[in-house]
């Protein structure tokens, strides 16, 4: 999946989770301090990417997690294994 479709997909999950307009999103966007996500709203989100991507994210995988580039990134290495 390119990473283009990975963050159309990511800004519409995050912005109905943490209800922030997604054209305020973007990939330099942080996670907490630029869109306001606690560790609550992180565990949601990990279960909807479970969901959505069909990644289970370790807690690991979550604290790795500052923005929404390394949220992007981490999905696409993830399609990019399973495509091969």
């Amino acid at each position: 999946m390119p990473n283009k479709r990975i963050l159309e997909k990511l800004k519409v999950i995050l912005a109905r989770e943490l209800r922030v307009d997604a054209d305020k999103i973007s990939e330099a966007s942080v996670l907490t301090s630029d869109l306001g996500a606690d560790s609550l709203d992180l565990a949601e989100i990990a279960l909807v990417i479970k969901e959505e991507f069909q990644y289970d994210m370790s807690d690991q995988d979550i604290q790795k997690i500052q923005t929404v580039s390394d949220m992007c990134s981490m999905l696409s290495k993830v399609t990019e294994k399973e495509a091969a």
